[in-house]
């Protein structure tokens, strides 16, 4: 028996060398951060963000490092101080062995450190002051954001967008104020026009920006829109980094101001945006009585609202006047258009209309088939229609006739007295007829 387990034994010991050592699932990440960093988390990506911005709390040694257990397979990193504070830039390890991250020298920004990755006994100084070799920095001079739904900018007018981000350097920011339910869909272009060198969006439709995960961008004239909902008011810091080798986007949560020019209620303007000329025109309209509220919703042929961003019924409120057409002003140019009440009755849409006169909609003939003048017209209520049907005769009972008076004969009586005194005045007459006859003979 004791032999039996000895060969045992040694069958599992010569079994135990043959089978390879399974790989390690996770590394170690280690950070060693400026004294005044009183707590360090480490922002983890590859497709998708380990965990949401700031990332995920390291541990304080006693040796003074901060240290954290990261699965493997994830390539890019920042250390960080927390949420607005300062951060490394963009770092690179393999994701495959322990690395070690040494927080060296202010970039520049007060906000961007560099910093050393030690991997593998190989140290990688990073040092974002270099452009990298994908995006030359040298012909960049400003950074907007375009698209549509961006609270203060014309749908899609680069133009009216210029420059609108701050920053140099390669990094650049903006804060925009939004409301719950807000979405925009956009893209970054540079030096105010669509420059394919400077123009950065999503690498295929569909894409969606997450608040608080950084994202990469692609760059080029074929880079795609990006989508951002809203599920909160708040105000959101839109962060362009060029300076490492992929172009990124990080929009978060802040408690700065939003940038000057964004209005302070996005969703409830007072009047829509007015173009660049200043001039208007006034869009009047006759909509049925019932109606208590008369909202204008109108568009351009590139489907771009009067008031930029609005969602349907949309936020022109009709005011109505003495003579009982309801008004408002909106900018040149929209040349389709309807009035709702805001509540699911609506008339058809009016499309190809003059754009740059005020118009008049009479919605109240039929809301199938509104028509539209460019002069005051009288359009009344329509009348109300005959019946059909004959009203039927009344019948009135008889009266009776009153005490002390002699009682008049209807009308009825006197045709039957008329007729009897016919009959009579024939027989008598028939009577000496005869008579006179008689004596002839």
């Amino acid at each position: 028996m004791k032999r039996i387990l000895a060969i045992l034994c040694v069958i599992a010991c010569l079994c135990g060398l043959c089978v390879p050592a399974l790989a390690a699932d996770t590394i170690t990440v280690s950070v060693k951060a400026p004294d005044e960093w009183t707590e360090v988390f480490l922002y983890i990506w590859e497709s998708e963000a380990y965990e949401a911005w700031p990332g995920t709390a390291m541990t304080k040694g006693t040796d003074g490092c901060w240290t954290l257990e990261v699965p493997t397979g994830y390539t890019n990193v920042i250390a960080n101080n927390g949420n607005e504070k300062p951060q490394t830039v963009d770092l690179k390890m393999d994701g495959t062995s322990d690395v070690s991250i040494t927080v060296t020298t202010d970039s520049g920004d007060g906000k961007h450190f560099n910093a050393d990755v030690a991997q593998n006994g190989n140290s990688t100084p990073n040092t974002p002051d270099t452009p990298s070799a994908g995006i030359d920095l040298s012909g960049l001079k400003s950074l907007a954001l375009v698209g549509d739904g961006i609270p203060g900018v014309k749908s899609w007018v680069v133009e009216d967008a210029a420059g609108d981000m701050t920053g140099a350097d390669g990094v650049y920011t903006k804060v925009i104020a939004v409301t719950a339910g807000t979405t925009m869909k956009f893209k970054v272009a540079g030096n105010d026009a669509w420059d394919d060198a400077y123009n950065f969006g999503g690498a295929e439709d569909g894409m969606t920006v997450a608040v608080g995960t950084k994202m990469d961008l692609a760059n080029g004239g074929g880079s795609k829109d990006l989508t951002l909902a809203a599920d909160k008011d708040c105000n959101l810091k839109f962060t362009v980094d060029l300076t490492g080798d992929v172009a990124t986007l990080l929009v978060e949560e802040t408690d700065e101001a939003a940038d000057p020019g964004t209005p302070d209620t996005p969703d409830t303007p007072d009047t829509p945006d007015t173009p660049d000329s200043g001039e208007k025109i006034t869009v009047y309209a006759k909509v049925p009585a019932d109606w208590k509220t008369v909202l204008l919703w109108a568009w351009d042929d590139n489907d771009n609202n009067a008031v930029p961003g609005a969602t349907w019924p949309g936020t022109l409120a009709m005011t109505k006047g003495d003579d009982g057409w309801y008004s408002v002003q909106i900018p040149l140019g929209f040349t389709n258009m309807l009035v709702t009440d805001g509540n699911g009755a609506q008339c058809a849409d009016l499309k190809g209309l003059e754009g740059g006169k005020d118009i008049y909609i009479d919605a109240l003939t039929s809301l199938s088939t509104p028509v539209a003048y460019y002069e005051k017209v009288d359009i009344k209520e329509p009348e109300p229609t005959e019946p059909t049907t004959r009203p039927t005769r009344p019948t009135v009972a008889p009266t009776e006739p009153v005490a002390g008076e002699e009682e008049k004969p209807s009308s009825d009586n006197t045709v039957l007295f008329s007729i009897i005194g016919s009959v009579v005045v024939i027989a008598i007459a028939a009577v000496v007829y005869i008579i006179l006859s008689k004596k002839k003979q």
